[in-house]
């Protein structure tokens, strides 16, 4: 079987710059040779999994590529994990890439790779581990087909190009930043691999000596973007093309005031999950009056929303988001998950509803969804309105079991900002409430707190709150 994806860096420009990792500029040539490397390292392994310690850095993609070749089987570890054992040691069929191995690699014999045959047919390209929002980690297994097909998707929406210079921001042990690495692999544009944006300076450092046009990251770092340097990015509308955003849901709030600092970027937002990625598309300029929404289904997707017993919805009422395409994963994998279909629909697992105009509106996960009195509320449309207020940076909403009137009620934990006022704050958020959502999704209960639990890509993790 030929990998396409590896036949695209075979045959891009050899001497373009490819990757910029902390400042090292490295060619699609130079880059090609760290694969082959790799290649013949890995090639004297037997074992089918390499369990690849995901640092941001061009050894971790070439040996994601290396494995691609080989018809091994890329499984990648989130960095920042305490244990990466308890990953390689799921199977006896294992080898862990670290970067213990960087410095042997550098001088190790290659010849070079010039074909993308397999070496050993293998379907499959990686596993992709995920927690979503709560649970234990379960292994996405995804096909060298979806893979290559969802990427190219992405691209024909975003319309990046050869010429663009991407500063990328999220993991590669993600699907939303592994999948920017082969859209860019699909383009032959230049990437400059940073992490996140703890560190402003060296972001607007980098945005101007690169020239970047493309930004891709989550709203998480949007938020942080906006709430330290709201006024500079501005700067730069006419140089940043695109920004894809992903991996959480954005206040639209946030996206109109991104969009008109911004008026001439195509933001494009993607709804989506490791097991079913880049299943919508919005762009926040062009589709405007849709802007609360999530998007149209991307290409090679289908989108379908089911009730409770697995009929179709009417267009507007709400439902489990079920999806089929070509972006779909392949299987779990060491892990006690069991795939969910409806008929040819995987089952996300999330909530949502279908407009006329067929834009999707994610309304949150079916596990996170609060049932009061009966009544399905969504905790997202209670913290967009929430978060509208201006003592109130953020909110997470869950639901409690009050011991008093043995009733289901809704509690909110709110981070204030400076414009907090010192009497309680607990009267001017309901009178607020009052007027934008009913009476039964109003929380009886306010408590502050300084940061909202999330994950390493922005998702906020409820549980952490529901434990407390």
């Amino acid at each position: 079987m030929k990998i396409h994806l590896l036949q695209k860096l075979i045959d891009q420009n050899p001497n373009k710059i490819f990757l910029i990792s902390q400042d090292k500029k490295i060619s699609f040539k130079d880059f090609l040779i760290l694969t082959s490397r790799i290649y013949n390292f890995l090639n004297k392994k037997p074992e089918k999994y390499i369990f690849i310690n995901a640092e941001k850095n061009e050894y971790v993609i070439a040996a994601y590529l290396a494995c691609a070749k080989l018809g091994k089987i890329a499984s990648f570890i989130d960095p920042l994990s305490k244990n990466p054992e308890s990953f390689y040691n799921l199977t006896n069929d294992s080898f862990y890439f670290s970067n213990e191995l960087y410095e042997k690699i550098e001088h190790y014999d290659y010849t070079l790779i010039n074909n993308a045959n397999q070496v050993i047919h293998n379907e499959f390209s990686e596993i992709i581990f995920t927690t979503g929002t709560t649970g234990s980690p379960k292994g996405v297994l995804l096909s060298h087909r979806t893979v290559y097909e969802t990427a190219y998707n992405i691209n024909k929406f975003t319309n990046l190009n050869s010429d663009d210079i991407e500063l990328h921001m999220m993991p590669i042990s993600h699907s939303f930043g592994l999948a920017r690495i082969r859209c860019s692999i699909l383009k032959g544009n230049t990437t400059v691999l940073m992490n996140g944006f703890g560190n402003l300076i060296s972001f607007y450092k980098n945005l101007e000596k690169y020239r970047a046009t493309v930004i891709s990251t989550v709203p998480a770092g949007v938020r942080f973007l906006l709430r330290l340097s709201k006024d500079k990015i501005s700067n730069y509308s006419s140089q940043i093309k695109m920004i894809e955003l992903g991996s959480s849901p954005m206040s639209t709030e946030e996206k109109v005031i991104l969009t008109n600092l911004l008026p001439k970027t195509n933001i494009c937002m993607h709804y989506g999950l490791t097991e079913a990625s880049r299943s919508t598309f919005l762009n926040f300029k062009n589709e405007r009056k849709f802007i609360d929404s999530v998007g149209k289904q991307n290409f090679g997707t289908d989108i379908k929303i089911f009730n409770k017993d697995g009929f179709e919805c009417d267009v507007e009422d709400s439902g489990e988001i079920c999806i089929k395409g070509s972006n779909l994963f392949s299987e779990y994998i060491f892990c006690d998950n069991k795939t969910a279909f409806n008929g040819e629909y995987f089952k996300t697992g999330d909530y949502g509803y279908v407009n006329k105009e067929g834009y999707l509106y994610f309304e949150g996960r079916k596990d996170e969804m609060l049932n009061i009195s009966g009544k399905k509320v969504s905790p997202l449309e209670i913290e967009k309105h929430i978060n509208e207020i201006k003592f109130i940076d953020e909110s997470v909403c869950i639901s409690f079991h009050n011991s008093r009137n043995g009733m289901t009620e809704i509690k909110a934990y709110v981070v204030l900002n400076k414009y907090a006022p010192n009497k309680k704050i607990e009267n001017e958020i309901v009178n607020y409430l009052k007027k934008k959502i009913e009476y039964y999704k109003i929380p009886s209960k306010f408590i502050n707190i300084d940061v909202v639990p999330k994950s390493h890509n922005g998702k906020i993790l409820r549980k952490k709150l529901e434990e407390n």
